[in-house]
């Protein structure tokens, strides 16, 4: 890839995206017209302090209806869970609730 152009900045943060650039954290402003995102996500850390199952990283662990295993009418945040049945990261657009 660096024949190619490519330049690796790591141990960097994106602090800023907006239509034609992004900005790092060492304030570096680079034009783009294509921002592609490829971070990890890391659950809270207030949430391994909940008296609830959670995986190896702290995520909470939930059913296929996003409950929590365990707690009648609970229902977890979507960014921070992972679906016990199969083990794979929920996406956006799921909302938190309580009954």
């Amino acid at each position: 890839m660096r024949e190619r152009g490519v330049i690796f900045k790591l141990n960097t943060r994106v602090t800023n995206a907006r239509p034609g650039s992004i900005t790092l954290s060492s304030e570096e402003e680079i034009p783009t017209e294509t921002f592609v995102w490829t971070a990890g996500a890391t659950p809270n850390p207030i949430l391994k302090a909940l008296p609830i199952k959670h995986d190896s990283r702290g995520a909470v662990l939930v059913d296929r209806a996003l409950a929590v295993p365990d707690y009648g009418n609970v229902w977890a945040p979507c960014r921070q869970v992972y679906q016990q049945s199969p083990q794979e990261v929920l996406g956006t657009g799921v909302r938190a609730a309580i009954a």
